[in-house]
C-alpha cells in the first residue's frame, strides 16, 4: 500500500499525541506532585527512582503520622534502587522507636543487601528504633567486609549499654559482645571502626575491669589523637586503671590529648597522690599550643570533695607533696599556669582556714611561703607578683572563719594576712610602679580587719618604717594612700611621728600637707589627751574611737581620761573604749566604778554602751544595766532598756512597764524591751495587760506592732531552744488573762494588740509538731471565733487583723473554716472576699490531714466555684488555692478552673489554676502558696495600728 503524505502526517500525529500523554503520565509526580501524606506515599512507587528518593526524604521529615508511614516506608525497603532503599532507612530513622516494626526488615537488610551503603544505614537504624530482638544481626554485621558497616554496627550495639546504671537484658552474649569490641580496637582497625568501639566500649562498662583496662589502653596506645582523647574523656575516676592512664597521657605529643588528660586529674584532684605532680609535669613541659589550656586545667585542681575521708597522715603527706610540686611550678618563669600555682597554692591555705583541719596546717604554711616568695622576688614577672598579691582578696574572704582572737580555730601560726601585710611593706620599694601602687592600696584594705590579732599588729609596726620612707618617692595618690595608712594606724604608727613633723615643715602640695597633718594628729592623739584645752582632749579621744583594736595601746591613757574634769572629753574616751571592744577588757572595773561616781546623764549612757561592748556578758554589766533601769534621767534608762542581755526577773519587767510612762524615745525604748520578753515571763504578760489597760499603752503598742511585723514566730522561736518546758508554760499560762483582756481592754489598737499576741502564740505553737502543743493553745482562738460570730464590728481593722490569724491557726481548724465562710458570706468588698479567701486557703491546705477540715469545706466549693468569676483577681487566685488544697473534694469546680487556667489575664491565677485542676482531678498535690508576708497567719505580720 501507498501512503499519501497527508496519511503519513495523521500517523504521526496520533503517534506523537499518545506519546505526550505516556510522558505527562510518567511525569505527573514531578509536575504536580500530591504533597499530602497520602501523596508521598503514593510517590514511593513512582517509576522515576529520583521521585521515590524524595518521597522519602518528604516523609522523613514530617513524623506525625507514624500509623501511615511507617509501614509505607518498610515495604519500600524492597525498592530495586539501592539509593531509595538507603533513603528509606533514613527516613524511618526520624521515627525513632516509633519505628520498631521495622526491625525485622532492616535486620534482614543489614545481613543481606549487596550495597554497603544500605547495609551501614540499616545497621543505624537498629540502633535507633532500639529493638533488643535486633542485636543478634547487629553482632553478626562485626564480621562485614565493610569497614563503616562494622563502625556503624558498633555504635547500634553502644545504644544498648546501659553504663551500669542496670544489667541489659539482650538476646546475646555480653562477654561475647566485650571480646568483639575490645577486637575492634586493634590498631590495624580503621579509625572510625576503633572510635566506635572505645564509645559502645563505655556504654557496656559497669564497672568491667577488663572494659575499663581497655578503654585506658586505647586512651595511651591509639595511633590515632581523636581515638586516644575520646578513650581519656570516658575514663572514670573509680576505675583502677584512670589515673595510670591520665598520667602516662601527659606526655602524649598531641596538644589535645595533653589538654583532655589535665582536665580529667583536675578533676580527680586530691583525692589520689598521682594527679597534682602529673599535672605541675605537663605545667613544666607544655609549648605553645599547651600551655594555656594546661594552666587553666591547673586552676581547677580540686582540693576538697564532699563525703571523703582521709586519714591525717596521708592528708598532710599528699598536701606537702602537692604545694612542692606547685611551688616549682610557680618558681620555674617557663612554665605555664604559674599564675594558677599560685592561686592553688593560696586555696590550699584557705582549705585550711575554712575547714581548721590540723592536718592541713604545715601544708597551709608552705604554701603560704611559697606565695610570699613569689611576691617578694625583685627579678620575677611584674604580672606574676601583680597576679599572687590580688590572693589578698581569697585571704579576706577566709578571715570569716577566724574567731575573736583574729588566729584560726585553734592556736596556729598561719598568720595570713600578718604575712601579707609584711609582704606588701617590702613591695613599697619596689622599681615597678604598679606593684607599688598595689601594695599602698592593699595596705589601706588591710586596716579593715577588726581583730588586731597580736601577729597581726607586729606586723603593722614592721611596716611603719616603711610607709615613712615611701613618701618622699612616689606619685600623688601613692602618697595619700599610704598617708592615710598611717592616720588610720593612730598610736601604733608613732615612730614615725618625726618625719611626719619633718615632712609637714617641707611638702608643698596643699593636699599631702592637710594628709600629714590629719597622721600626726592621730598618731600624736595620746599626747593631745592631756592637753589643756578640753575641746581639744575630746577631739583626741573622739579620733582613737575610730581606730578600732589600733587604739589598743592607749586602753591606759583612756581609763585615766575617764576622770577627765569635761563631761564632752569623758563622753568621747567612753565612745572610744566602746569601739576598742574586748580589747579594752582592762578597762571595765575602772568603768563600772566611773559609772557609779558619774553625775553626767550622757556620760553615763555612754559608759553603760561602751561595757556593753567590751563585757557583754559579765554579771557586773548585766547588773549596772539592771540598776539603770532605775536612773533619774530617761536617756539612761532607755539605753540600759536596749540592753540585751537583761534578765527575764520580776524586777526588770516591773522596771521597764514603768519606764513606759517615760518621754518620747526612752519610753519607746522601755516599750520595745517588754514587748522582747513578752514570752519568758508570766510577769511580762501581766504588765503587757496591764499597760494596755492603762495610759502607757501607745508606745508598747507600736513596739509590738513592729515587732511581730517584722520578726515571724519562726524566728521567735529560735530563742527558746534551750529551754522549751519553760516556754510552754509561759503560752499556756498567758492564755486565759489574755482572752479575759480581749473583752476587757478598751476597744480600738490596745484591744487589736491583745489580739496580735494570741495570734503570735497560736503561730508559735503551729511551730510544733506536738499534737498537745496545739491542744493546749485552743483556748487562744476562742476570742478569734467569737469576733467573726457576732454582728460585724465596728473595729474594721480587728475584723481584718481575725481574719488573717485564723488562716494559721494550729487546732480548731474545722469551727475556724467554718466560721470564715461565714464571714466570706457577709463580706461585700473585693478587698474583703480575698482576706477572707487567703485564710480560708491557708487552712485548706491542711485538708488532707484534717478529714473534719474537709468535711467542713466541702459544701463550700459551689459557693467558692461562683467567686472564680469576679472582676478581683486576687479573689480568683486566693479561691483557685482554696479549692485546689480541697483535693478531688473541689472537682465541681473543674471546669471553673480550667477556665482559669486557659484564659485568665493574669499570669500568677493561671498557673495556679493550671495546679488545681491537676490537684482536683487528684493528679497532682497542690503546691505550697508563697509566702504572704513576713508572718502571715496566725502571730504573723499582724497590723496592729493601722
Amino acid at each position: 500500500m501507498r501512503w499519501t503524505n497527508a496519511g503519513r502526517g495523521v500517523i504521526v500525529l496520533a503517534a506523537s499525541a499518545v506519546a505526550v500523554g505516556v510522558g505527562v503520565y510518567l511525569l505527573r509526580d514531578v509536575l504536580r506532585p500530591d504533597d499530602t501524606v497520602g501523596g508521598r506515599v503514593a510517590r514511593l512507587k513512582s517509576a522515576w527512582p529520583a521521585t521515590r528518593r524524595e518521597a522519602a526524604a518528604d516523609l522523613g521529615r514530617d513524623t506525625s503520622d507514624p500509623e501511615t508511614v511507617v509501614p509505607a516506608l518498610i515495604a519500600a525497603l524492597d525498592d530495586r534502587d539501592a539509593d531509595v532503599r538507603g533513603d528509606v532507612l533514613d527516613a524511618l530513622g526520624a521515627f525513632g522507636e516509633a519505628a520498631r516494626p521495622a526491625a525485622s526488615k532492616a535486620a534482614e537488610v543489614l545481613e543481606g543487601d549487596d550495597a554497603a551503603g544500605v547495609r551501614r544505614r540499616a545497621a543505624a537504624l537498629l540502633g535507633v528504633v532500639h529493638d533488643p530482638a535486633s542485636t543478634p544481626a547487629l553482632m553478626e554485621a562485626l564480621d562485614d567486609p565493610d569497614p563503616t558497616v562494622r563502625a556503624e554496627a558498633v555504635r547500634s550495639l553502644g545504644r544498648f549499654g546501659t553504663r551500669g546504671k542496670t544489667p541489659p537484658t539482650l538476646p546475646i552474649n555480653i562477654d561475647a559482645l566485650t571480646d568483639a569490641l575490645r577486637a575492634a580496637l586493634d590498631a590495624d582497625q580503621p579509625d572510625e571502626l576503633r572510635s566506635a568501639a572505645v564509645d559502645a566500649l563505655d556504654s557496656f562498662s559497669g564497672g568491667d575491669e577488663r572494659i575499663a583496662q581497655a578503654l585506658a589502653d586505647a586512651a595511651v596506645e591509639d595511633p590515632s589523637p581523636a581515638v586516644r582523647k575520646k578513650a581519656l574523656s570516658l575514663l572514670r575516676p573509680e576505675y583502677p586503671a584512670t589515673v595510670p592512664a591520665l598520667v602516662a597521657a601527659v606526655d602524649d605529643p598531641d596538644a589535645q590529648v595533653l589538654l583532655e588528660a589535665t582536665a580529667k586529674l583536675a578533676q580527680i584532684g586530691m583525692a589520689d597522690d598521682r594527679t597534682v605532680p602529673a599535672l605541675c609535669r605537663a605545667a613544666l613541659r607544655a609549648d605553645d599550643r599547651s600551655r594555656e589550656g594546661v594552666g587553666m586545667n591547673l586552676a581547677q585542681l580540686i582540693l576538697e570533695r564532699g563525703g571523703v575521708s582521709t586519714p591525717a597522715d596521708v592528708q598532710t603527706r599528699r598536701y606537702e607533696a602537692a604545694v612542692g610540686d606547685l611551688r616549682r611550678v610557680a618558681e620555674e618563669p617557663a612554665a605555664a599556669g604559674r599564675a594558677a600555682a599560685v592561686t592553688v597554692l593560696c586555696r590550699i591555705a584557705a582549705t585550711y582556714e575554712k575547714s581548721q583541719d590540723p592536718a592541713l596546717l604545715g601544708p597551709a604554711r608552705a604554701a603560704l611561703d611559697a606565695v610570699v616568695a613569689r611576691i617578694d622576688d625583685q627579678a620575677d614577672q611584674p604580672e606574676l607578683r601583680l597576679h599572687a598579691m590580688d590572693q589578698w582578696e581569697l585571704a579576706r574572704t577566709f578571715a570569716q572563719h577566724r574567731d575573736a582572737s583574729g588566729r584560726g580555730g585553734r592556736d596556729d601560726d598561719l598568720t595570713w594576712e600578718a604575712r601579707w601585710i609584711g609582704a606588701m611593706g617590702r613591695c613599697l620599694a619596689s622599681p615597678v610602679p604598679d606593684i607599688r601602687r598595689k601594695a599602698a592600696s592593699i595596705l589601706q584594705d588591710g586596716l579593715r580587719d577588726g581583730t588586731g590579732s597580736p601577729s597581726l599588729r607586729n606586723a603593722w609596726r614592721e611596716v611603719v618604717p616603711k610607709v615613712v620612707a615611701a613618701l618622699d618617692g612616689d606619685g600623688l595618690d601613692v602618697r595619700l594612700q599610704l598617708l592615710e595608712v598611717l592616720t588610720a594606724l593612730g598610736p601604733e604608727a608613732a615612730p614615725a611621728l618625726p618625719e611626719l613633723r619633718s615632712l609637714a615643715g617641707r611638702e608643698k602640695d596643699a593636699e599631702v600637707h592637710a594628709a600629714v597633718g590629719r597622721a600626726i594628729a592621730s598618731i600624736a592623739s595620746l599626747d593631745v589627751l592631756k592637753a589643756e584645752n578640753p575641746e581639744e582632749r575630746s577631739a583626741a579621744a573622739a579620733s582613737l574611737a575610730t581606730l578600732g583594736w589600733r587604739a589598743e595601746s592607749a586602753v591606759p591613757a583612756l581609763i585615766d581620761a575617764l576622770a577627765d574634769p569635761d563631761a564632752g572629753v569623758r563622753v568621747s574616751v567612753a565612745d572610744a573604749l566602746r569601739n576598742l571592744g574586748p580589747a579594752a577588757r582592762t578597762a571595765e572595773r575602772p568603768m563600772l566604778d566611773r559609772l557609779a561616781a558619774e553625775p553626767d546623764p550622757a556620760t553615763r549612757s555612754t559608759l553603760l554602751d561602751a561595757l556593753a561592748a567590751i563585757a557583754p556578758g559579765d554579771p557586773p554589766v548585766v547588773q549596772a544595766h539592771v540598776a539603770a533601769l532605775h536612773d533619774p534621767d530617761p536617756g539612761v534608762r532607755a539605753t540600759a532598756a536596749r540592753y540585751r542581755g537583761l534578765p527575764a526577773d520580776d524586777a526588770v519587767i516591773q522596771a521597764l512597764a514603768r519606764n513606759l510612762a517615760d518621754p518620747e524615745d526612752s519610753g519607746r525604748a522601755a516599750a520595745d524591751a517588754l514587748a522582747s520578753q513578752l514570752f519568758r515571763s508570766p510577769a511580762a504578760v501581766t504588765e503587757v495587760i496591764r499597760a494596755l489597760q492603762g495610759e502607757t499603752a501607745g508606745p508598747l503598742v507600736a513596739a509590738l506592732d513592729e515587732r511581730f511585723a517584722t520578726l515571724s514566730p519562726v524566728a521567735e522561736s529560735r530563742a527558746f531552744r534551750d529551754d522549751l518546758d519553760g516556754f510552754r508554760e509561759v503560752l499556756t499560762s498567758a492564755i486565759p488573762p489574755l482572752v479575759e483582756a480581749s473583752t476587757t481592754v478598751e476597744a480600738g489598737p490596745n484591744r487589736r494588740a491583745v489580739y496580735a499576741i494570741l495570734g503570735r502564740i497560736l503561730g508559735l505553737s503551729a511551730i510544733s509538731k506536738n499534737d498537745a502543743d496545739h491542744e493546749a493553745v485552743g483556748p487562744a482562738v476562742e476570742p478569734f471565733l467569737r469576733v467573726l460570730a457576732d454582728s460585724p464590728e465596728s473595729d474594721a481593722e480587728l475584723r481584718t487583723l481575725v481574719v488573717d490569724g485564723l488562716g494559721g491557726v494550729p487546732t480548731r481548724r474545722p469551727e475556724a473554716a467554718l466560721t470564715l465562710l461565714k464571714e466570706l458570706e457577709r463580706a461585700k468588698a473585693p478587698e474583703g472576699r480575698a482576706e477572707v479567701l487567703a485564710s480560708l486557703a491557708s487552712l485548706a491546705t491542711h485538708a488532707d490531714d484534717d478529714p473534719a477540715l474537709l468535711e467542713a469545706m466541702t459544701p463550700a466549693v459551689p459557693a467558692l466555684s461562683t467567686l472564680l468569676e469576679s472582676d478581683e483577681a486576687d479573689v480568683r487566685l486566693h479561691g483557685v488555692r482554696a479549692l485546689g488544697h480541697l483535693g478531688p473534694a473541689a472537682l465541681p469546680a473543674e471546669a471553673a478552673l480550667k477556665r482559669l487556667a486557659e484564659d485568665d489575664p493574669r499570669p500568677d491565677v493561671r498557673k495556679t489554676a493550671e495546679a488545681a485542676v491537676k490537684a482536683v482531678q487528684g493528679l497532682a498535690r497542690m503546691p505550697a502558696a508563697p509566702p504572704r508576708n513576713a508572718g502571715a497567719g496566725a502571730g504573723g505580720g499582724m497590723m496592729i495600728s493601722q
